[in-house]
């Protein structure tokens, strides 16, 4: 089954990771649950490090894989 990146809301595209709870945030999700209890967008966003102003890198990771169209299409990105 694949499944399709969501969409952001415009609230959620101006949300930092400091908005985020701190338990939510991906690297904390990472540390308690483990990789393989994160999302897609959490690993990337790990990845990441860090968003820009006004952004997560949470946010960023979703805005990427929906303009790409999803995890199995970054290797074709340059």
């Amino acid at each position: 089954m694949v499944l399709k990146p969501r969409v952001l809301t415009e609230e959620e595209i101006t949300t930092t990771i400091k908005d985020i709870p701190k338990n939510d945030r991906p690297i904390e999700r990472l540390i308690n649950n483990g990789e393989e209890n994160l999302t897609n967008e959490e690993l990337i966003a790990i990845l990441l490090k860090t968003g820009n102003k006004g952004s997560s890198s949470k946010n960023l990771a979703t805005i990427l894989l929906n303009e790409v169209g999803g995890v199995k299409n970054l290797k074709n990105i340059t």
